[in-house]
Order: C-alpha cells, then sequence, then structure tokens
C-alpha cells in the first residue's frame, strides 16, 4: 500500500472504486509482510490491527479473510488467527488463506528398479518422480502404456 501511495497513487484510487461496489473484499495480513507471528504474538496482533485499520481508511472495508506473509501455515497460526475475537466476542476471521505442504511426499521414497515408471509421472528415471501425499503406484512400461491406450509401445 505504501508503495502505492507513493509510486501509483492512480492504483489506489481504482481500489476504492472497486471497494466501492461491494463485489470485492480487501485481505487482512501482516503490516510489513512479515514474519512476525514466529518471533511475537504481541507483534504479529499489532501488525494485523494496524493493516486492517489501513483497509478501513482507504477502502471502508474490515477484512474478514486472513492471508499470512507468502502463505505460510501451520496449525499454530491457524488456531491463533480463530482465537482473535471482535470486541462482541465474535471470531474476528471467517477464513484464512494459506498454502500447504504436503507432509509425506512420494518425493521422500525412493524410486523404484529401472524400467518402472510412476503412474502419475510416467517418469522412469531413478531420481524422484512426483509429489502425491502417498505412495508413489509404479508400473512397468507397457503397463503404462496400455492404461494410456498405447498399447503395443
Amino acid at each position: 500500500i505504501d508503495q502505492l501511495k507513493a509510486w501509483a497513487p492512480d492504483v489506489i484510487d481504482l481500489f476504492k472504486r472497486l471497494s466501492d461496489t461491494g463485489c470485492c473484499e480487501f485481505l487482512a495480513e501482516t503490516d510489513f509482510h512479515s514474519l512476525s507471528f514466529l518471533y511475537s504474538r504481541e507483534e504479529f496482533i499489532e501488525q494485523i490491527e494496524a493493516q486492517t485499520q489501513r483497509m478501513q481508511d482507504l477502502f471502508g472495508q474490515t477484512p474478514t479473510v486472513f492471508r499470512n506473509t507468502e502463505l505460510t501455515y501451520n496449525n499454530d497460526v491457524a488456531h491463533f488467527i480463530n482465537e482473535i475475537k471482535n470486541p462482541d466476542g465474535s471470531r474476528r476471521f471467517k477464513g484464512m488463506i494459506c498454502e500447504g505442504v504436503d507432509p509425506t511426499p512420494c518425493t521422500a521414497l525412493p524410486r523404484p528398479a529401472t524400467g518402472r515408471s510412476c503412474v502419475r509421472t510416467g517418469r522412469t528415471s531413478r531420481s524422484r518422480c512426483c509429489s502425491r501425499t502417498t505412495s508413489c503406484r509404479t508400473t512397468s512400461p507397457s503397463a503404462s502404456a496400455t492404461r494410456a491406450g498405447r498399447s503395443g509401445l
């Protein structure tokens, strides 16, 4: 927002017009796009409140969905965000936009022996194959070709 104000204030005006339509919502996040949650819950709350105030002042909206810096997520952040309350005691946020991490991707599993391929990617190298969260199923090259409708390859 600071950079838009300094270098492209017309964009702020466009966002205001967009807000006036009632067809968009602005997200809450930390004011400095920081990882303050990892170091200070107090600083984290202060930054969320500062950024929320900025959205209210500029666009007349109070964000109801939280977006953490770089979409980082863990259960502690989700629980903490869920426990933030409005002055009336209701939950401050309806949701959180985040990016997850597969806890046990098949990239952590060894590849099958040479001559076999990953069903999902078709790769036959001995390197890691794909990012499935379950064990990678493998099959022989001819079986993969049959499944793909290319029997005889």
